[in-house]
């Protein structure tokens, strides 16, 4: 099950890819809709981050960071930094919005996608990926490292 396995990585749990990809389409999907949403109602969205004190450009920002780093998401490709940057967004977005209304009922959905959206950028996309189709099966040697190749 760990050795040889089809997908080319030497040690490798098929399962446990799949499970990261279920994860990163559950994240995706939420991150493209809301992304979309954004830029289809970019007048409202605009006047909603101004109404918070925020520079009104930076609903363009968000607007692409979560469409874009939610197709990012979606194919495994550039998961690190879509993850930081979606990370980024959703802290905000309980700093500036949902802290007042406590955990339950609050910022716990926002805590969940900022936490997963993390673990993707650490563990990054799996063997489930775009990138992986495209290149052949090569492990990312820059990015992300196997256990037995990190010092921590």
């Amino acid at each position: 099950m760990f050795k040889n396995c089809h997908c080319g990585k030497e040690k490798c749990s098929c399962r446990q890819d799949f499970g990261l990809f279920l994860i990163r389409l559950s994240l995706a999907l939420v991150f493209i809709i809301h992304g979309f949403g954004k830029f289809t109602n970019m007048e409202a969205t605009v006047g909603f981050f101004v109404q918070l004190g925020i520079p009104g450009f930076f609903a363009y920002i968000v607007a692409a960071v979560e469409f874009f780093g939610g197709l990012a998401m979606l194919l495994g490709v550039g998961t690190m930094y879509a993850g930081i940057l979606l990370a980024v967004v959703m802290a905000v977005a309980i700093l500036k919005v949902k802290l007042k209304s406590g955990f339950s009922g609050g910022y716990e959905f926002d805590i969940t996608l900022l936490l997963i959206a993390l673990g993707i950028a650490k563990t990054g996309p799996g063997c489930i990926s775009i990138k992986k189709f495209f290149t052949g099966n090569k492990e990312d040697k820059i990015a992300y490292k196997t256990p037995e190749q990190s010092t921590h």
